[in-house]
Parts: C-alpha cells; sequence; structure tokens
C-alpha cells in the first residue's frame, strides 16, 4: 500500500485513494475540494483546475447562477435591457452576470447598449423615440423627449426624428407660425 499521503492533483477529485476529473461547471484547485465556476461563466469540459479556465459568457449575454456546464446558461437579455457584470451600468464586455434596464440616453440591442442617436430620446428601459415634429436633436444621448430643440418661431418641420435645424424651414408666404416648434 501507500506509504505516505499526497494532496489531490489540480483538476482532480480524490475520493477513498481514487482520483477523478473535476467536473463540468466546476475547477479544483489542487489540495482542496472542488468550486462551481462563477456567475457569468461556464464550462462544459472537466478536468480544470483555476477558476481563470471557466469560459466567460458572450458579450451581450449573462448568466446569474453559478456552476454552469454549458454556454446556452448565457442569456440574452429581453428587450431593452442590457448585460451587466456590478447590476448598475450595461456591461458590452465578457462575463455579465445580471441584465438591466437600459438606462437613460442610452438604447440597447442584442443585450449591448450604445449611446442614443441623433434625431431621438432614449428613455431608460425604452426603446429609441424619434423626437417630433417640428423638433429636431443634433446631439446623441439625449434621454427626455423636452431635450429636442424645437424650430423657432416662423419656421416648421414635418419632419420626425431630425438630426439639424436645416429641417427647420421658414412658413410659406401668407402663413406664420409664431409659437416654437
Amino acid at each position: 500500500g501507500a506509504t505516505q499521503q499526497i494532496d489531490c492533483p489540480a483538476g482532480k477529485i480524490c475520493t477513498a485513494g481514487i482520483s477523478t476529473s473535476c467536473p463540468a461547471g466546476q475547477f479544483c484547485v489542487a489540495g482542496q475540494a472542488p468550486q462551481d465556476c462563477a456567475a457569468g461563466r461556464y464550462s462544459s469540459v472537466a478536468g480544470l483546475s483555476l477558476a481563470t479556465e471557466c469560459l466567460e459568457c458572450a458579450a451581450g449575454t449573462f448568466n446569474p447562477l453559478s456552476g454552469q456546464k454549458e454556454e446556452a446558461a448565457c442569456e440574452a437579455p429581453e428587450a431593452n435591457k442590457c448585460a451587466s457584470t456590478n447590476g448598475t451600468t450595461c456591461n458590452n464586455g465578457l462575463g455579465a452576470t445580471a441584465q438591466i434596464a437600459c438606462p437613460a440616453g442610452e438604447k440597447c440591442e442584442n443585450g449591448q447598449s450604445s449611446v442614443c442617436p441623433k434625431g431621438k430620446f432614449c428613455v431608460a428601459g425604452q426603446a429609441p423615440q424619434d423626437c417630433a415634429a417640428g423638433s429636431y436633436s443634433s446631439v446623441t444621448g439625449r434621454s427626455l423627449g423636452s431635450q429636442c430643440v424645437k424650430c423657432v418661431a416662423g419656421k416648421f418641420s414635418n419632419a420626425l426624428g431630425a438630426t439639424a435645424e436645416e429641417t427647420c424651414q421658414n412658413c410659406p408666404a401668407g402663413e406664420f407660425q409664431d409659437d416654437e416648434g
């Protein structure tokens, strides 16, 4: 028989003197009990020895549970939500653990966020909306319809989602517009 006891090797589980591969969804540090791959990660292969060997969920997906064995555990967020690693801001990288409502001033598509485009405003948790007729936005990141700039008195625009003041045209001869917008 064996004359000395040794620590269980990395990537293995040792039970009653027999070593087997560390199961999928976990990693086994030498001499320690198996540990789950963290939330935001998974592993479909057995025998991992380090937490960093667990694969991160792809950008735009999230996994709130530890110990996951399949990439399918990494889910796409619902409409107008994004993947997040900290539960408060969108994370367009890898390893997200939660989904959150798209922040104000941003649009969310495919689980990732980007700045709200010109001509639109983006309310938190909603799809981008066009600036109303009679207004425009030449800058990105608007979060409220009231941030769209109204055409000055004497000008009008029927365009939705206008991105420049040039869309505001002079009123035709014999007509006037004394209000903004």
